[in-house]
């Protein structure tokens, strides 16, 4: 019941990710979708989709520090 839940929020998520078109709010709400998608794998002991929540997340994190570092160097 749980992972179900983590599975469709996980979903709206990624479906809201996808219909912003500011990157900021893009990478923020695909980073959580990937936390839900990856806490969901976990769950339901699903390895490709717990490794592609990893990934996601690593990408995002990565974007999200680069993003911030040059809106910090430019100010």
């Amino acid at each position: 019941m749980i992972a179900d839940v983590l599975g469709y929020l996980a979903l709206g998520l990624g479906i809201f990710a996808m219909a912003n078109k500011h990157m900021l709010w893009l990478r923020i709400a695909h980073g959580l979708s990937a936390g839900c998608y990856l806490s969901y794998g976990l769950m339901i002991s699903a390895t490709p989709i717990v490794v592609a929540g990893i990934l996601f997340l690593i990408i995002h994190s990565y974007h999200l520090t680069r993003m911030f570092l040059d809106r910090k160097a430019t100010l």
